[in-house]
């Protein structure tokens, strides 16, 4: 720990200094941008953006990302019941335990984070931009808000494709070994890219996105750190954690 009191503040206080950070974007965002932003989109400038944007905002979809992890659970459970029967099966025990306890974790997250951002659209309530006047509302305008709402047009905040995205690349940056940390640089401009192609689109404000993306990273970043004391604790008699990983008879090779 370091000695100067700055500094030791700033690392205690990280997150609440992040979070205020956080508030203030957001609410500059909120009253400066999000009105005339929407109006750009559907005024029809900025016809490139556009067209890219209804191009790959699909990519963002949480389906891609869950059936990729339960793709991998299920490979997990198919091999462990062909080596359970006695057929060939991988060489590497410690190998499929870690796959699996990988593909479980982010399962994991991105149901709770999916959980989380869908909670927080139902109270909160907020018009998306393209719902029209034909109930009395008028497009692109930031402050109608319906909280408890169940239809999906007053659902905008926080975007849950950015939710997802943000997510997705918070937990793939935690996972990559060291020599590759400079693919996180570009996991957060694919994210950034994609979370912004729902404003093309128009269907979230700006601060939709940016209240989305907080939330992927900041849930990702909780439930990764509550994994890692969990962890710190199994482990704390000095053995690594590969040596917990239970002896078994490999059948085949």
């Amino acid at each position: 720990m370091t000695n100067n009191p700055i500094l030791r503040f700033l690392s205690v206080n990280l997150f609440f200094i992040c979070f205020i950070c956080f508030v203030a974007v957001w609410a500059l965002t909120y009253f400066l941008v999000d009105e005339p932003l929407c109006n750009q989109f559907l005024e029809g400038h900025w016809p490139t953006w556009k067209k890219v944007s209804y191009e790959y905002t699909h990519l963002a979809e949480a389906k891609y990302y869950f059936a990729f992890t339960l793709g991998l659970l299920f490979l997990w459970g198919l091999e462990n019941s062909f080596r359970h029967f006695g057929f060939p099966t991988w060489d590497r025990a410690l190998w499929r335990f870690h796959l699996y306890r990988w593909s479980a974790q982010f399962f994991k997250v991105l149901l709770l984070a999916g959980i989380a951002v869908h909670v927080l659209k139902f109270i909160i309530g907020r018009k998306r931009p393209y719902v029209s006047n034909d109930g009395g509302w008028v497009l692109c305008d930031p402050s109608v808000f319906l909280p408890f709402e169940w239809d999906y047009r007053f659902h905008s905040l926080p975007s849950g494709h950015s939710q997802l995205i943000f997510t997705v690349a918070t937990f793939l940056s935690y996972s990559l070994p060291h020599r590759f940390q400079w693919i996180k640089v570009v996991l957060f401009s694919i994210a950034l890219f994609l979370a912004l192609t729902r404003v093309g689109t128009a269907d979230h404000f700006l601060s939709d996105v940016l209240a989305g993306g907080f939330l992927g990273v900041f849930v990702t970043w909780w439930l990764l750190r509550k994994r890692g004391q969990q962890q710190k604790g199994r482990f704390e008699d000095g053995k690594p954690p590969n040596e917990a990983v239970p002896s078994r008879t490999v059948h085949g090779g």
